[in-house]
């Protein structure tokens, strides 16, 4: 089982320390967030 990181996040707005996909890489660095198999670069190239 992964640990749940969510208790350190920074608030409950701002949470850095999420794991959207359970894949056990915080949303923060993880290449492909929902773990669908296209990166987020190419879903989403431009965040606003």
């Amino acid at each position: 089982m992964l640990p749940n990181y969510n208790a350190f996040a920074l608030s409950a707005t701002l949470n850095l320390c999420k794991d959207s996909d359970g894949d056990g890489v915080v949303d923060v660095n993880d290449l492909d967030d929902d773990n669908d198999g296209v990166l987020d670069a190419i879903e989403s190239p431009v965040v606003i």
